[in-house]
């Protein structure tokens, strides 16, 4: 009795082990694929990991140290001292709908995040007594105005907000007519790590004002997405 008991035991067993083993080779395999549709970037001691598929469009370009750029998938991890991603329209989970033109991530090696310029303080002391905009924005500096025109440019802080190095999310919004229908790219730089900056450009028909603070999280998020292993 105990020999015929022992038998289904052992078979279903066997079931288990080949079903795990079959499981294990299914993931084993399915992580070879991600790594090989990965480019891994190294700036510094951050690592990126971009889609290769972007890179076949050539809508991202690492620049090298000392000089020199990428812009294919390589078979080995790139070490680089920038990246410039043009979104595409088919990224996902993040494309050129969501996100801004253009975006620089820059590596700058330091013992700590740069120091606010006195402009910038003086910027932030400023918009202490002046009213925010229905988005939450107060205008810290204009450009030259030509007579019954707007500003050439503006710089506009969203009040009370200061990033964990201490800096405002300044927008400078470039309203220059480049060629029709064309407007010359609004920008915003930031400290987004102690030896890391980002700088991203928008037009600012594409986004308005209204969207600006959205924007400006989507943009945050997609860094921390590049940053996530895949």
């Amino acid at each position: 009795m105990l020999g015929s008991c022992s038998a289904p035991k052992r078979n279903v067993l066997s079931l288990l082990l080949a079903a795990s083993i079959a499981l294990t080779m299914i993931a084993l395999a399915s992580s070879v694929r991600a790594a090989e549709d990965i480019q891994i970037i190294n700036l510094g001691p951050h690592v990126f990991y971009v889609p290769k598929a972007w890179m076949r469009g050539m809508d991202v370009t690492a620049y090298l140290r000392p000089k020199g750029m990428l812009r294919e998938p390589q078979p080995t991890a790139i070490d680089a001292a920038e990246l410039l991603f043009s979104p595409g329209e088919d990224w996902q989970p993040y494309g050129r709908r969501e996100l801004p033109d253009f975006i620089r991530i820059i590596y700058a090696p330091r013992d700590g995040p740069p120091p606010l310029d006195a402009q910038t303080k003086k910027w932030i002391a400023d918009s202490a007594s002046l009213l925010p905009d229905n988005y939450g924005f107060v205008r810290v500096a204009v450009g030259f105005i030509k007579p019954g025109e707007g500003p050439n440019w503006e710089k506009f802080l969203y009040k009370g907000y200061l990033s964990k190095f201490g800096e405002p999310m300044v927008v400078t919004s470039d309203n220059t007519e480049l060629s029709p229908g064309y407007r010359a790219p609004s920008i915003v730089n930031l400290t987004i790590n102690v030896d890391m900056g980002i700088q991203y450009r928008f037009s600012n028909k594409k986004f308005p004002e209204s969207t600006w603070w959205d924007l400006h999280q989507r943009t945050l998020a997609f860094v921390d997405y590049l940053q996530t292993r895949k």
